[in-house]
């Protein structure tokens, strides 16, 4: 029985086809059919052509993020690494696969990415795309905010004056990547010591770059990082 419906739309259509031929010969026939089919069509009793079967998307489905899952933002740790810490440039274009870095940083040996221990809400980053077509690139940039302004904070900071690349951890555990020892982050800071008891001494960073061919890129949790280890909570 399943195949009695196919036979009978062939049928139909053969029939239309025959129709159209005695009346105009061979081109009859084809607009015979076609319009046999096409009133099937919209009969329902041919299902009607899906378009994307005959569409090739250049770009494709660009969706917005499932309402029921968290799309919380911030960052609640960072990491900082001089370039001169590396021992090859990182990331190269060959260490990227699908806005990822699955290459871990070549770094000399000993040398160990310093945890910025943020405050409470004191940290982001945020990307930008910019220029004209066919001369885009993207800007990272970002903030991270700690309390007390101290001689070891001072000392560590300063350190930054050539440049540096810094790793951030968002509320999900993913680890974000700006900046790349060639193009290494423009880091400036204030130390706020306050004006009465009520204010908060603490110290304010902002980092900033232009000219990169990606976004911030992810650092999947496959790839180890030489981080140095804290004694506390972090």
């Amino acid at each position: 029985m399943k195949f009695l419906k196919p036979l009978l739309i062939t049928g139909t259509i053969l029939l239309g086809m025959v129709l159209g031929a005695y009346a105009a010969g061979p081109v009859g026939s084809i607009v015979g059919g076609s319009l046999t089919f096409t009133g099937l069509q919209y009969l329902q009793i041919v299902e009607m052509p899906d378009l994307a079967m005959y569409a090739t998307l250049t770009v494709g489905n660009i969706k917005r993020a499932d309402r029921q899952l968290d799309n919380m933002g911030g960052f609640t740790k960072m990491a900082i690494i001089l370039p001169e810490s590396f021992t090859s440039h990182w990331p190269k274009k060959a260490d990227i696969t699908g806005l990822e870095v699955t290459v871990a940083p070549p770094v000399t040996s000993g040398e160990t990415l310093g945890n910025l221990v943020l405050d409470l809400d004191g940290g982001s980053m945020k990307f930008s795309r910019k220029g004209d077509i066919e001369n885009a690139n993207y800007s990272h940039e970002g903030t991270a905010k700690f309390s007390g302004v101290t001689k070891d904070q001072l000392i560590e900071l300063d350190k930054t004056k050539g440049g540096c690349v810094i790793v951030g951890w968002d509320q999900d555990g993913r680890r974000w990547l700006a900046g790349s020892t060639k193009r290494p982050l423009k880091l400036e800071f204030d130390g706020d010591l306050g004006g009465k008891p009520d204010d908060k001494r603490q110290i304010v960073c902002k980092f900033s770059r232009d000219g990169f061919a990606h976004p911030l890129l992810l650092i999947p949790d496959t790839v180890v990082l030489p981080l140095a280890t804290l004694t506390g909570l972090d």
